[in-house]
């Protein structure tokens, strides 16, 4: 939060799996306070059934509102 008074945003975790479907998904609201920023870890226990090949980890930070502030997608296979 760049600016001089504390915002409300919320951190959105989408879990695909290789062909696009939504395993799991996860929305967390916070507060930044000013001049602060938020950093966390992205955590996911995988099943032993999921299924093998390249998942994604989709973060968005979302305004209240709903709109998309910053967006990253992170790769990750799963083997046997």
């Amino acid at each position: 939060n760049k600016g001089s008074v504390s915002q409300s945003i919320i951190v959105s975790r989408e879990w695909l799996d290789p062909k696009g479907k939504r395993l799991s998904s996860a929305r967390l609201p916070v507060t930044l306070k000013a001049g602060k920023a938020f950093n966390g870890a992205v955590k996911q226990v995988l099943s032993k059934i999921s299924p093998l090949g390249a998942h994604k980890m989709v973060i968005k930070i979302l305004d209240t509102k709903g709109k998309v502030l910053s967006e990253q997608t992170m790769t990750f296979e799963v083997q046997k």
